[in-house]
């Protein structure tokens, strides 16, 4: 797709690795009015994200999990500042890690009254005491829903006028002719892209396959 702006927004992707291997990228959105973005912005705001991890997410990541390296970009403009800080930092999670790479999760809805009215992000590195069959625990569920309830004060907290939002690229759709006759329902992108501060985070007990689709099981609320 090609580049879509969102006025006075950045984008931090936090790269996960298990075993060197690829594992997971969550990407969080922080919009900010400030005029002047440089490096040392840039800095407060990774290292604001990167507190938060080491904190509230670490715990309840596996050992062979690694939070590889944090990119942020400014979405600003196609040719906006970006930067790229290591990390290489293993979890501290001490039970046995699932047998293969498992999401939860982790949604979160908009303030009332404004689009968009939700987002959500998976989280990888549980462990196998963490799933009961199918679906993960009440512990685990209610202890990811504390670490990421804990971002939006981190990110206010590096730099006072920034917040973690939700973005919205679309608005809308049409109907198109497909390549077979078939019709095709097309989204229509937002010019520019718009955000919204979040509100209640809400953990998805049921194990998730990582699909882009809308929840059709209940969600677990603490």
């Amino acid at each position: 797709m090609a580049f879509q702006a969102v006025p006075n927004t950045l984008e931090a992707r936090l790269v996960y690795l298990r075993s060197s291997d690829f594992a997971a990228v969550n990407t969080i959105h922080v919009r900010d009015t400030v005029s002047v973005r440089n490096p040392t912005y840039f800095a407060a705001i990774e290292a604001g994200i990167y507190g938060w991890w080491n904190t509230n997410v670490k715990p309840l990541v596996c050992t062979p999990y690694t939070l590889d390296h944090i990119t942020i970009h400014d979405l600003n403009a196609i040719n906006g500042f970006s930067s790229d800080t290591s990390h290489g930092t293993s979890g501290t999670g001490a039970a046995t890690p699932t047998v293969g790479i498992v999401a939860a999760r982790v949604m979160v809805k908009g303030d009332p009254g404004a689009l968009p009215r939700r987002g959500a992000w998976y989280q990888v590195g549980m462990s196998e005491a963490n799933v009961d069959e199918s679906q993960f625990t009440t512990a685990y569920c209610n202890s990811l829903e504390d670490a990421w309830s804990a971002l939006p004060a981190a990110i206010s907290g590096a730099i006072a006028t920034s917040a973690l939002v939700i973005v919205s690229r679309y608005e809308g759709s049409s109907l198109v002719a497909g390549p077979h006759g078939q019709t095709l329902l097309k989204p229509t992108l937002r010019s520019p892209a718009i955000t919204n501060t979040c509100g209640d985070f809400l953990v998805r007990q049921r194990v998730s396959k990582q699909s882009r689709r809308r929840p059709k099981v209940p969600l677990y609320v603490s």
